[in-house]
């Protein structure tokens, strides 16, 4: 999820890390082996593709977090913080493994392969990170630079062509993903500040006005993306979304809620947890309105 402040990024720079060195070229070279592996069993498949690189994607954090762990014991110090930090990093890959486990549904082949997998790069990556920590922290970079790609060839190949109603876009980070993969894009922020500066940054029809009514007049939607955690889902935004149109938001009043998945479907909405997440509240949402008796 995008910080909601006016400082964060304005413009979307798509980039490469250019190899300095024999270590760079290493790290880089690992993570095109792995390239081929995934396209050799799973080519055109981005959902499949994607299991694998989040199954992959999970170790880096839980391998730097134990070894942080066992190096402040061996130094009898404080760990700074980063303990906590490596393994939530890899237990939010994990929680992106869950999601996409959903949706590729992955057979008893291709899940002996992913563990095989994942078997032999925990291994390999735990003594990298003993002998080379340096090398291993730019493996890490190439890694999600390819994950950069691997998605956007999985969204663009899903959703080509999809009009897009994007809910507290911030200061437009993620309108601009969006607009960049060819989306039609309209993106409502409630936050004036951020709004002038998501209109002159993403490439998207942003819109400042209240997050919670959405854009019915530029729709119907087939998708609808909320940019953080709100109580429920107002019915004024299930009505947005076109026959077969997804909405996906993140849903409770704690802390951990539940990703949730909408789908409309003849006049109906249908709704399925995906995962537990943890995200920020977007602000403009009313609370859940709760059931009691009156007497």
């Amino acid at each position: 999820m995008e910080p909601r402040t006016p400082h964060a990024p304005t413009t979307l720079h798509v980039s490469h890390y250019k190899p300095v060195g024999i270590g760079d070229r290493i790290a880089l070279g690992a993570v095109k082996f792995l390239r081929l592996f995934a396209d050799a069993f799973f080519r055109g498949r981005y959902g499949h593709r994607a299991v694998v690189l989040e199954t992959v994607a999970a170790v880096p954090g839980m391998v730097g977090g134990m070894l942080t762990h066992l190096r402040a014991l061996r130094r009898f110090q404080d760990d700074r913080g980063w303990i906590r930090t490596l393994l939530d990093e890899a237990e939010n890959e994990r929680a992106h493994l869950m999601t996409f486990i959903q949706v590729a549904q992955p057979n008893w082949f291709e899940r002996a392969l992913i563990i095989l997998a994942q078997g032999i790069f925990f291994n390999g990556f735990f003594l990298f990170y003993i002998l080379w920590p340096r090398v291993a922290h730019r493996f890490v970079g190439y890694l999600e630079e390819e994950a950069v790609y691997s998605y956007t060839e999985y969204l663009a190949d899903i959703d080509a062509g999809d009009k897009v109603l994007h809910i507290g876009c911030g200061s437009g980070y993620g309108s601009a993903i969006l607009a960049r993969l060819g989306k039609e894009v309209v993106a409502v922020e409630a936050d004036e500040v951020l709004a002038a500066i998501a209109v002159k940054s993403s490439g998207a029809k942003v819109h400042h006005g209240d997050p919670a009514k959405g854009r019915a007049v530029d729709g119907p939607f087939d998708a609808i993306l909320v940019e953080g955690r709100i109580p429920e889902v107002p019915a004024s935004l299930l009505r947005q979304l076109r026959d077969g149109g997804r909405l996906v938001a993140v849903v409770g009043e704690n802390s951990v809620s539940n990703a949730v998945l909408y789908t409309a479907n003849a006049g109906t909405v249908s709704s399925r947890p995906a995962f537990d997440a943890s995200v920020a509240p977007l602000p403009g949402f009313p609370a859940r309105k709760e059931l009691g008796f009156v007497f």
